[in-house]
């Protein structure tokens, strides 16, 4: 059980279940069954923690997979795509493929560590949207899909940040507190 391994309130009956009402308090709470809970054993499971573990499987899946398998591939390719490369900006196919090589490259390991991660996420979006919508506007919607789904995915990582779990809450907790310090917790209000 979540609460405890007492049993349900239907068991204990009304007069248990008035004594725990009494008892409770702001940091001990009833559960759904009427049971005392302590809010650290429900913590693991709370709303934030499932939010927090989406953006970082979310994080992870993207930055590995654009790092690897795009930018690494183009990085090792770069010669043999240099002349084949659209130019959307018009600044020349070296340098069009050497931004999407770093962004992609530079900007999938960045969100994948959640260093800066929300400016990774914007040139990584920014690169994919040019992909889909300028590099890839005479292909089919099926032919787009993969880059239109990394562009909704960085879309995402960009509006909602990298979570708490990330390595980006370490860095700025210790400088909001003068680089003293690590962890986590918030610093403590000043009297």
């Amino acid at each position: 059980m979540l609460c405890g391994d007492r049993p349900s309130t239907l068991v204990r009956g009304r007069r248990a279940l008035d004594r725990d009402v009494a008892r409770a308090t702001p940091d001990r709470f009833l559960g759904p069954s009427g049971q005392i809970c302590d809010p650290a054993a429900v913590a693991a499971f709370s709303r934030e923690s499932f939010a927090n573990l989406g953006l970082l499987s979310l994080r992870l899946g993207v930055g590995l997979n654009m790092a690897c398998l795009h930018g690494m591939e183009r990085a090792r390719h770069y010669s043999n795509r240099v002349s084949s490369f659209p130019d959307p900006l018009h600044m020349g196919h070296r340098y069009s493929l050497l931004l999407a090589v770093a962004a992609e490259l530079v900007g999938g390991i960045l969100i994948t560590i959640s260093l800066a991660g929300r400016v990774a996420a914007l040139l990584l979006a920014f690169s994919l949207g040019m992909a889909v919508f300028t590099g890839e506007a005479g292909a089919s919607w099926r032919q787009r899909e993969v880059a239109t789904l990394y562009l909704a995915a960085t879309l995402a990582i960009l509006m909602l940040g990298c979570g708490r779990w990330a390595l980006d809450a370490v860095v700025w907790n210790r400088f909001r507190r003068g680089g003293k310090g690590g962890g986590s917790a918030p610093p403590k209000p000043r009297r």
